[in-house]
């Protein structure tokens, strides 16, 4: 709420003017009433002129909820796009494991939350409560001036409305935080069933996700139609205080007047500074809940995103420049928390010389990614240390480390771009020339050229507009432009077809010119020519060496060549 607080506190200045000019046009009002009921003794030059007050302090009222208007519109956009921005910048930092937990369209739910909670928090704040303060204040220190007993009447009446409407909104909390937390589940489904539309068509499940997303709907309804009828029981009860807040205090008004105590004037200032009023404390209970149901959402977004980083960098962190690529897994162990069963590395302990070309191969779940995930540090080892370059890699900061590694994944990682923005990510001030001979190295350039607008087509969600095989030239050129000392290639030709990988193999031994590289491959052909073979079984290395020395071994890695041949 720093952002740009000149404007809100000017905000506060000019709508705290307005509530208060509003609430002096009653007193104007007042004696306009007392002029009239003085009948011919009063000179209509005297009843023109009054109105003409209050013409004049209608037009100011206006005047100043327009600047105040404009003011608030000004502080609360910078506040909701700083809030959207903090909560996105936060969000990007977690780990690996917090978004493989989480759907992406319920984070991004919990995000746009934040920031409309925000707009809609400073709106009743101001709106709905500063300047209904201010009127309540003055309208009780007018009726004090009138009457006491209409004062104390008048402040044991504003007391019960007050207190009712935020016992009953304390009360809505829980409700409307069931209702958030539904929405964001709900939001999240029908996003990753979009998401997965083409295995949704594939596998003719259209009417099952449509059940599916019945039953969510349905349960988000019974959790909003119970809001709904808590915000109308509040409501309902708050009219009925408010009308008889109306009736006690008017009625009042009127019995001293008969008696002479007070003016008929002031009876006219009760009657419309209540019907004004009326309005306000008949809403006060759902202005509160709604108030309630914004900051549910907003701490449920809050508790969502801005929870403690898994990984992070220690506070003296050291910003380190990785130039050579030597790796080494000293007595590491680890294993993923929600399976404590089952270590993945017991002690393991490695050691991969600058430049030099190791190929990981072993079955599924033997722990050929989690060795990948540990380097780039996704995740944190229990114990032990990864050192690369000589550097312990929890002391160092992790931008430095994963600058220094050119990642390509099994699955393309690519954005609703163009060709040219998702080719530079890795290197954004990358010039054409250096684009295009990256393409032609990857064997991408051809197909990029045959589109009709080239470097300049959009690839389509995660790339849906491009083939597999396509997909992964596109990161494959992506990493030759990264000028890191490390190379990670997780199964990077599993995309393509015989003939595409032939050339794909001619750039990536290109590719691996100068690298220290980590290649993990299940056709064991594309890594015959790797300076060095390790198999995983278990998450342990039962083998280590060439692919000639393992084939003459006979053992697991000879098991596995047999199999592919």
């Amino acid at each position: 709420m720093k952002q740009k607080r000149w404007a809100g506190v000017a905000t506060f200045i000019f709508a705290g003017l307005a509530a208060t000019l509003q609430a002096g046009l009653f007193l104007v009002i007042k004696n306009l009433t007392n002029l009239i009921n003085e009948g011919n003794n009063t000179s209509s030059s005297v009843v023109l002129h009054m109105v003409g007050v209050l013409v004049i302090t209608m037009i100011t009222i206006n005047i100043l909820h327009r600047v105040s208007g404009v003011l608030a519109a000004w502080w609360v956009t910078h506040m909701k796009a700083f809030a959207g921005e903090i909560s996105f910048n936060y969000l990007l930092r977690h780990s690996a494991g917090y978004f493989s937990d989480r759907l992406s369209g319920k984070l991004q739910n919990k995000i746009n939350n934040i920031a409309v909670a925000m707009d809609a928090l400073t709106g009743k704040i101001v709106e709905g409560f500063f300047m209904l303060f201010i009127q309540l204040a003055i309208f009780i220190l007018y009726a004090f001036v009138a009457n006491k007993m209409i004062g104390f009447a008048s402040i044991v009446l504003i007391g019960v409305i007050t207190v009712y409407s935020v016992v009953a909104a304390s009360g809505l909390a829980k409700a409307i935080k069931r209702y958030a937390k539904q929405g964001a589940i709900t939001q999240g489904i029908i996003v990753d069933i979009i998401a997965n539309v083409l295995a949704t068509k594939q596998n003719v499940a259209i009417k099952k996700e449509e059940k599916h997303v019945q039953n969510v709907l349905d349960k988000y309804r019974k959790v909003h139609l119970n809001v709904w009828w808590r915000f109308s029981t509040v409501s309902m009860v708050g009219n009925f205080l408010a009308a008889i807040m109306f009736g006690v205090v008017v009625g009042l008004a009127v019995y001293y007047w008969q008696l002479g105590i007070i003016t008929a004037g002031d009876v006219m200032l009760f009657i419309t500074m209540l019907l004004t009023l009326y309005g306000n404390l008949e809403a006060l209970g759902s202005s509160i809940n709604y108030f309630v149901e914004n900051k549910g959402k907003l701490q449920e977004g809050l508790e969502a995103i801005f929870i403690p980083y898994e990984i992070k960098d220690l506070p003296n962190a050291k910003k380190v420049n990785i130039k050579e690529g030597e790796i080494i897994f000293d007595c590491v162990n680890f294993h993923y928390k929600d399976d404590k069963k089952n270590t993945v590395f017991q002690n393991l302990s490695l050691t991969i010389p600058a430049g030099q070309k190791v190929g990981l191969v072993g079955e599924s779940g033997a722990g050929k990614s989690t060795f990948v995930s540990l380097l780039l540090r996704f995740m944190d080892v229990e114990s032990g240390t990864i050192r690369v370059d000589g550097h312990n890699i929890k002391k160092i900061k992790q931008d430095d480390l994963r600058r220094a590694i050119a990642y390509v994944p099994q699955e393309a990682l690519l954005f609703h771009r163009t060709l040219e923005e998702n080719i530079k990510y890795s290197h954004p001030r990358a010039t054409k020339k250096e684009i295009i001979l990256a393409s032609k190295r990857a064997y991408a350039l051809d197909f990029i050229k045959s589109f009709p607008k080239g470097f300049k087509t959009l690839v389509g969600e995660r790339g849906v507009k491009l083939s597999g095989g396509q997909k992964q030239r596109v990161m494959i050129a992506r990493a030759m432009l990264k000028k890191s000392p490390i190379l990670v290639l997780d199964e990077a030709t599993s995309a393509l077809d015989s003939q595409a990988e032939r050339k794909i193999q001619k750039a990536l031994e290109s590719l691996m010119e100068d690298r220290t590289t980590i290649a993990i491959a299940h056709r064991l052909s594309t890594l015959k020519q790797m300076d060095r073979i390790i198999v995983f079984d278990g998450g342990k290395i039962v083998e280590d060496g060439t692919h000639d020395e393992l084939v003459k071994k006979k053992g697991k890695y000879y098991q596995l060549w047999k199999w592919q041949k």
